[in-house]
């Protein structure tokens, strides 16, 4: 099971939810952190700490996808791209 957080609190406390029920299936359980920016990404780590969740990989926020897709253009990304592209070869090693 993948659980994706975003930067609230929330979003971790139902990651720690979807951990639990992994568990209780006897599955793996994953968390990637989405939008993150290098001032937020030490108050996320320390939330995954607190709630005993390993964090599996970073998603950066990326501006520029942000932008396009709110002004109905066609998706452009970097950063997220080779982030996301990171995170999916740390899952497949997983398996």
């Amino acid at each position: 099971m993948i659980a994706i957080a975003d930067p609230s609190w929330e979003s971790f406390l139902i990651a720690k939810m979807l951990r639990d029920v992994a568990s209780k299936l006897g599955k793996s359980f994953l968390l990637v952190l989405n939008k993150v920016t290098d001032r937020v990404l030490p108050y996320m780590r320390r939330a995954a700490e607190r709630l005993g969740l390993e964090v599996t990989g970073v998603v950066r926020f990326d501006e520029e996808l942000a932008r396009s897709s709110l002004e109905e253009n066609e998706i452009k990304f970097s950063t997220a791209l080779n982030d996301i592209s990171t995170v999916v070869d740390r899952l497949l090693s997983v398996r």
